[in-house]
């Protein structure tokens, strides 16, 4: 039989099936209030600690890891904050006190500026390294005082729906 000169009329070949997606977890799909990932979410808490941390407070009301990362770092950045204003106050005081004064004023400025302010870098570090892992990770003292908070605005949230 001679062959066909069209190839138009012969049969097209069946394409290959595609192949199947990888499953995606159930974790990974869920979203904030949002629209992130809550990982995504914590962490931006965690680099912007005061305004990110009150906007997801008011944005997510149903994920508690964001919500207890966002109380947390809200916690520690007007911690970090209201230190920072009393070393001021403190330095700008001694400051002007005659002999004591210098001496105290050059000890409060190399604790502040030092080992507390080092101190605080590390534990920012840590909650953004923490908080993009997805691992709850509580600073000391502040992570229960947050957990604490948290359950307070938890149960005033159906009084004032």
């Amino acid at each position: 039989m001679p062959e066909d000169p069209n190839p138009a009329s012969a049969p097209a070949p069946e394409p290959a099936a595609a192949p199947a997606a990888p499953p995606v977890p159930a974790e990974a799909t869920v979203a904030t209030a949002g629209g992130l990932e809550p990982k995504v979410a914590a962490g931006l808490c965690c680099i912007f600690p005061i305004v990110a941390s009150i906007i997801f407070l008011v944005l997510e009301k149903k994920d508690k890891f964001v919500r207890f990362w966002a109380m947390q770092s809200l916690l520690f950045g007007l911690l970090a904050f209201a230190v920072g204003i009393l070393f001021s106050i403190a330095i700008f005081i001694l400051g002007h006190m005659p002999f004591i004064g210098g001496l105290m004023t050059w000890i409060l400025i190399f604790l502040y500026h030092w080992v507390i302010r080092l101190a605080f870098v590390i534990v920012y570090i840590i909650s953004i390294v923490k908080a993009f892992s997805n691992l709850e990770w509580e600073i000391p003292v502040l992570g229960k005082v947050a957990r604490e908070q948290l359950a307070k605005l938890d149960r005033q949230e159906p009084a004032a729906s």
